[in-house]
């Protein structure tokens, strides 16, 4: 049935079938360098903004002598590309006020985002005290 259906178009038109089916691969190559392309540019961006940080020392940090540790750490949520905050992630601080706040975008937080296209965001927020 097929090759009756190519046999007519062949004698109705004068043109072989198999030259429509190279147009057709001709346009498919088209729209595979264009995703190719499209990619690229999405992963040239990823990769340079998926990693920034933030720190801010709060009082005394800087002067203070001692050894760095984690004094507390969690995560804020965002909606709409950060747009808009879910709740406000509440860090414990050190009682003297002498500390370090981190604020990170890692490759995780990098992923929530990319999975949900933006809509969902987070960032890595980190208490740094000295002892």
């Amino acid at each position: 049935m097929i090759r009756l259906l190519v046999d007519e178009e062949y004698r109705s038109t004068g043109t072989p079938f198999f030259y429509k089916l190279n147009l057709t691969l001709k346009t498919m190559k088209n729209i595979r360098h264009k995703l190719v392309i499209f990619f690229a540019v999405v992963s040239i961006a990823a990769l340079l903004s998926s990693c920034m940080m933030t720190k801010t020392s709060v009082g005394a940090f800087e002067e203070t002598r001692g050894n760095e540790y984690t004094y507390s750490k969690g995560k804020q949520w965002w909606l709409f590309w950060g747009i808009v905050p879910i709740g406000r992630t509440n860090l414990s601080t050190p009682t003297d006020g002498s500390c370090q706040v981190i604020t990170r975008y890692n490759f995780v937080d990098f992923l929530i985002s990319g999975v949900t296209a933006g809509i969902l965001t987070t960032e890595t927020i980190r208490v740094v005290a000295k002892r």
